[in-house]
């Protein structure tokens, strides 16, 4: 069980996140981690490793060592890639339609927040869809909104009190739509969205997780 011991070790300091707020956070006794974490004979139950997993948005299969890769459940549970934002554009041809991205950065708060997963489909963006595009004078992908003034796409920045807007040029490669933007707070400085984000018809708020609801 070395590789359950190092996985929730691993996945515990990726998240800052230590053994008291793990075990709030799913139900798990504190015991009961330390052994998972620190134990080399333990026989752990599905019943102590599920919450562990769907709180680290994974599989069982993955916690214990059994799988590799990081899938990301969607609402009907079909398990979707989760891929680096800086690697999409050489991953887009092989993850199929749908596809998600962790935000590392806090670049698009309060927006998108840092440690959100965006959910994407590799398909043609809509007039005000928020998109991951592949700029030819930016070699790592942003997140803009489309606009289109007639049949003519333009890219509008979501970085607050950015309004820059720019014309979508044939070089450049929109690398997926965003559908669905899941959050959980207790990851982020932010405990609830702004009233102002609230305010855009775009946002769902569900006290967990908000989401892109495209129009």
């Amino acid at each position: 069980m070395k590789q359950l011991n190092d996985n929730i070790k691993r996945l515990m300091a990726e998240n800052s996140i230590d053994e008291l707020t793990l075990a709030r956070e799913t139900g798990v006794a504190v015991s009961t981690l330390n052994r998972l974490k620190n134990a080399s004979n333990i026989n752990p139950t599905i019943k102590s490793l599920e919450p562990i997993a769907q709180f680290f948005n994974i599989s069982v299969s993955e916690l214990i060592g059994e799988a590799t890769g990081n899938p990301i459940y969607t609402a009907n549970n079909k398990l979707i890639p989760l891929i680096p934002i800086t690697e999409t554009a050489q991953w887009i041809n092989e993850v199929g339609l749908s596809f998600a991205i962790k935000i590392g950065s806090s670049t698009y708060e309060p927006l998108i927040p840092m440690n959100s997963i965006a959910l994407m489909h590799n398909t043609s963006p809509s007039a005000d869809d928020f998109v991951l595009v592949k700029l030819h004078v930016d070699p790592k992908p942003v997140f803009k909104k489309l606009l289109l003034e007639g049949s003519k796409p333009f890219l509008k920045s979501i970085i607050a009190g950015d309004n820059a807007i720019t014309e979508l040029k044939s070089e450049d490669l929109i690398l997926g739509v965003v559908y669905e933007l899941r959050f959980s707070f207790k990851e982020s400085k932010y405990t609830k969205p702004s009233p102002a984000l609230l305010e855009q018809e775009h946002i769902h708020y569900s006290g967990v997780i908000y989401a892109l609801i495209p129009s």
